[in-house]
């Protein structure tokens, strides 16, 4: 069952329990609960989840419920934060790059757009969220990279993130 289907039987009286579970001590219960709120989309979980997604001293899936809360209630706004938070040597690397990918914004093109391409994984959360982001804006942000990077045209893995821009090129151009 999808997280976001089973969130969606959560009461509020069991979202009351989540809440102290996610600030609560017991890992496990936190990760969970961190999940279950960040698939509510429930804003103040942000709050929340983006301190542990970034701690690299805490336990590796703490850290991955966080990001995984974030990705289902974060918004753009985090991407700098998260960005920033990069690292390559970090276990959770890619998964914190999923995460950036999936709460991209046409704003956030030209940070992120690199971050993909370099990477030596497909990132899923980016390669479906930038088949939303068929706008006039998005494709300026593109071309845009393209104009400062244009090796990045080389790039094997561009073609699979950028075919919606291509695509919204000739409408919006």
């Amino acid at each position: 069952i999808s997280i976001t289907r089973a969130a969606r039987f959560i009461t509020p009286e069991f979202e009351r329990q989540l809440w102290a579970d996610a600030a609560g001590a017991d890992v496990v219960r936190a990760g969970n609960a961190i999940v279950l709120l960040g698939a509510t989309a429930a804003p103040d979980i942000v709050r929340i989840a983006l301190p542990i997604a970034l701690d690299r001293t805490l336990p590796h899936m703490l850290r991955g419920s966080a990001v995984a809360g974030l990705a289902h209630a974060g918004d753009s706004t985090l991407v700098p934060a998260l960005v920033a938070g990069l690292d390559e040597n970090d276990q959770l690397h890619l998964s914190l790059l999923d995460c950036i990918g999936s709460l991209t914004d046409a704003a956030s093109i030209p940070m992120v757009l690199p971050l993909l391409v370099r990477t030596d994984a497909m990132i899923s959360g980016a390669y479906y969220r930038f088949r939303e982001l068929q706008n006039r804006a998005a494709v300026d942000q593109f071309l845009s990279v393209l104009a400062t990077e244009p090796g990045m045209i080389q790039s094997s893995r561009l073609d699979a993130y950028a075919k919606p821009l291509w695509e919204a090129l000739a409408e919006f151009w």
